[in-house]
């Protein structure tokens, strides 16, 4: 339906005929027809287009046999081709070859990155080992078979390993995202925010990763409250949320924060939608600040000339804002009627942006 996915398999399908199906030998284009009186047979029952390329098969196989005089069987691409090829080995050029190479890295972890990145976790040798394994049919495989054209091909099994498999992690995102839409998120506004720490204390979420999810906590202690004010609602005031952690920044460095999408409002204890269009944005991070700072210190993390260091700070590094990228807030000034520095509402600019 769509030409540019269409145009897009067909250079892959190509691609993978000559590189890996098609050997070096002469080859010809054949074509199968058949009158239209028999046509319509094969519009309403689908299920003998298969016995069709099985028909021309034969038909190429009995007559090349006989032409060669020798029972020789010429090859051919079958409608239903394997999804994976199976792979003779790691060249070392490859991203898995450098995959394999981290199996040996235990024993200098400790010695040259676990001051960087914290101790070696013992469950990374897991993931390693699966995706050495993904999508090769030596480590297993699934025997899919259509009952409407009678063909089958075999699916390797994938290592299905969080944030190391290329392949296995988009496949996750996909599912993940259509869920959210699907079942999670409800019609109405939402938007994207961003939750960081100061450097200073970036160290203690290192090595304590159960703090990783406390974060998440502070987050969503810090969005409910505010929400609750900024809608003048008592108790039972709740809005949506559904955050994620991520540990590292822009060029791989230890950045814990959190992304969280959340709804521009919230749900009164009788069900009652109340829509919050901002919310201060300062408020929000000195809440987020105290909250942290409250959360470390009850874990026994944080001292309190430490916590007063801070406070003084001239900034506050915490940040807990929308933060959308800055094409979207290009694409938001060019709306039409919309005015943001008129309105007094530029540091909410971001906020008013639906996604």
């Amino acid at each position: 339906m769509c030409p540019s996915c269409a145009a897009k398999r067909g250079a892959i399908f190509g691609a993978l005929l000559r590189e890996e199906v098609i050997g070096e030998v002469g080859h010809c284009l054949w074509t199968f027809t058949m009158p239209k009186l028999l046509r319509p047979f094969f519009l309403h029952r689908r299920g003998l287009l298969g016995p069709l390329c099985q028909a021309a098969w034969d038909t190429a196989a009995q007559l090349i046999a006989e032409a060669a005089g020798t029972d020789l069987r010429p090859a051919w691409w079958p409608p239903c081709p394997p999804r994976r090829r199976i792979s003779g080995g790691i060249p070392s050029c490859t991203p898995w070859h450098r995959a394999e190479a981290l199996r040996g890295s235990e024993g200098i972890w400790e010695e040259r990155f676990e001051r960087v990145y914290g101790f070696w976790r013992g469950f990374v040798d897991d993931i390693v080992y699966r995706y050495s394994d993904c999508g090769l049919f030596e480590a297993g495989f699934a025997r899919v078979y259509c009952d409407a054209c009678k063909s089958e091909f075999l699916v390797a099994f994938s290592c299905q390993a969080r944030g190391f498999c290329p392949s296995c992690s988009a496949k996750r995102t996909a599912i993940f995202g259509a869920l959210l839409v699907d079942e999670i998120l409800e019609d109405v506004p939402h938007s994207m925010w961003s939750f960081t720490v100061p450097k200073m204390l970036r160290p203690y979420f290192l090595h304590h990763r159960e703090l990783l999810g406390k974060l998440c906590v502070a987050a969503w202690g810090t969005v409910r409250e505010l929400m609750a004010e900024a809608a003048d609602e008592e108790g039972g005031f709740r809005p949506g949320m559904v955050a994620v952690v991520h540990t590292a920044g822009d060029f791989l460095g230890w950045h814990p924060h959190a992304h969280a999408i959340i709804s521009r409002g919230g749900w009164t204890r009788d069900g009652d939608w109340v829509p919050v269009p901002y919310v201060d944005m300062r408020a929000a991070e000195l809440l987020f600040r105290h909250k942290i700072f409250a959360m470390l210190k009850k874990e026994g993390l944080l001292s309190d000339e430490r916590i007063k260091l801070m406070l003084s700070w001239r900034h506050s590094v915490f940040r807990s804002m929308p933060s959308p990228g800055g094409s979207r807030r290009r694409n938001q000034r060019d709306r039409p009627g919309f005015d943001d520095e008129d309105s007094g509402l530029a540091p909410y600019r971001a906020w008013l942006v639906g996604i």
